[in-house]
């Protein structure tokens, strides 16, 4: 699936198993494969809900948001430390 563009307004990103659920204002539903995906970029409103921000931090799948004008954030997640290689 690779990278995963999501444009609109008053949307939500959740969880239903081990999928991730973009469900727009229209209230229609679009699956993600959380194992298949690389990259979010949301732009636009977008409500992430606990349950989809977990699943996000356990498959480390970056999220970037853009805004209008220079408030682009990056979501990433560091290298875990190996405490047992340290000297």
């Amino acid at each position: 699936m690779g990278d995963v563009f999501i444009f609109g307004d008053y949307g939500k990103l959740g969880r239903h198993n081990e999928h991730l659920i973009y469900t727009n204002y229209k209230g229609e539903k679009q699956s993600i494969l959380p194992f298949k995906t690389d990259m979010i970029d949301l732009s636009g409103v977008v409500t992430i809900t606990a349950e989809g921000f977990q699943l996000l931090a356990k498959n480390k799948i970056p999220v970037y948001f853009q805004g209008r004008g220079n408030n682009n954030i990056r979501f990433d997640y560091g290298e875990g430390k190996n405490i047992f290689l340290r000297k």
